[in-house]
């Protein structure tokens, strides 16, 4: 139905929105992350697994691009 995909929609966009993220958290901290910075993004990390873990729940597996 349309409520699934939006649903799919939702979390690709959330997923995209994290990668950003980690991304600039990854730019910003460096070579050397602080410990602060490297929890922070291991956080993000643990929710984009969540997030993914959902979307893939929808499609029925895991797509090639996920590590």
């Amino acid at each position: 139905g349309s409520t699934r995909q939006a649903s799919l929609a939702e979390l690709e966009r959330q997923l995209r929105d994290i990668d950003q993220q980690v991304a600039r958290l990854l730019e910003a901290a460096g070579e050397t992350p602080t410990p602060q910075q490297a929890l922070e993004i291991l956080r993000i990390l643990a929710e984009r697994a969540e997030i993914a873990s959902k979307r893939d729940s929808l499609t029925g597996g895991g797509g090639p691009r996920d590590y």
